[in-house]
């Protein structure tokens, strides 16, 4: 009977969140015409899938227990290392390959670190979210990387069947992010993980492979998304994805993601970078002072973990 009524609970939060967004929209779109335009909700989910490309790798993370501080500043160097080596003559795609091999690297680090040393995922990635913040910015000496190639640049701008080539990319992780979450043996593994590590270990899950694989996933998913993001700009800024490590953990928590590991879908951070994004589209269509906006994410942001906690308590 209470499995019946913790699974009743979660088919309604999962469905809260689509609603909440539909509701907010309907709202926006009343308050100023221009929100609903063509034009506007392109630019907007183009925002989204650079947010909920990062996200995806943060939901593993967190679905497994873990935590990343440093996704922002991996997106910057991604970012930085992919225009960077364009600028100096290297091919796109191999310069492409060259951006995630360093984001790769980074979560490599932060895995080892982490399990290795059994250092607090807080402290460990805050030291390399500083660290790779500092190396995206002395690539370039903290300038603006520009006059990149335009078969780099026209991809973000690009679209196929009316809907933008980033779109279609985030669409891409999310379906395998889900598929892999829920249909594979890994993704079953990682919410074992994150429900109780040690009974996971004693069932014989290799639980030192896959708490480093999701860092890793998750650094190489940001890179990913920084990349975007400069093809987006048509530049390459050393500030890129500043801000977005909390932001993709918001997201993923919105959608349903437990930040105390064990629960979560791919599909309910999507919904949750999309609601995070038209936040701040809606909120600067409306005029609405940006600070005031960091506040309503700082309170959404908070008020989700809380009712999680809340949720967990509840259901022990």
């Amino acid at each position: 009977m209470e499995k019946e009524k913790t699974k009743k609970f979660k088919i309604r939060q999962e469905l809260t969140i689509p609603l909440v967004l539909l509701a907010l929209w309907i709202i926006l779109a009343i308050l100023n015409p221009t929100f609903f335009t063509v034009r506007n909700i392109t630019n907007l989910l183009r925002q989204a899938s650079i947010l909920g490309i990062a996200s995806v790798g943060v939901t593993f993370l967190l679905v497994t227990g873990q935590s990343d501080l440093s996704v922002g500043s991996v997106m910057g160097l991604g970012a930085m290392v992919s225009t960077y080596t364009m600028s100096i003559g290297v091919p796109v795609p191999v310069s492409i390959i060259l951006a995630l091999l360093a984001s790769m690297l980074v979560g490599v680090i932060n895995g080892n670190i982490i399990y290795t040393t059994k250092v607090p995922a807080f402290i460990a990635t805050l030291g390399t979210m500083t660290a790779v913040r500092g190396v995206a910015q002395l690539i370039t000496g903290g300038l603006i990387i520009s006059g990149l190639p335009k078969s780099f640049t026209a991809f973000a701008s690009g679209s196929f069947l009316g809907i933008p080539y980033l779109v279609w990319t985030m669409f891409i992780a999310v379906a395998i992010g889900q598929f892999v979450l829920h249909k594979t043996i890994y993704g079953r593994n990682l919410y074992a993980v994150g429900s109780n590590i040690e009974v996971a270990r004693l069932s014989g899950i290799n639980v030192s492979f896959h708490v480093k694989s999701v860092y890793v996933l998750a650094s190489t998913m940001a890179g990913f998304a920084g990349i975007l993001y400069a093809s987006r700009l048509s530049q390459g800024l050393p500030t890129t994805g500043s801000g977005y490590e909390l932001n993709a953990i918001t997201a993923a928590v919105i959608g349903g993601t437990s930040f105390m590991g064990g629960e979560g879908t791919v599909i309910g951070t999507l919904f949750g970078a999309v609601l995070m994004t038209t936040i701040d589209n809606g909120g600067n269509l409306l005029r609405i002072n940006q600070f005031v906006l960091n506040i309503i994410t700082g309170v959404i942001t908070v008020s989700a973990v809380v009712i999680d906690t809340l949720r967990r308590r509840k259901e022990s």
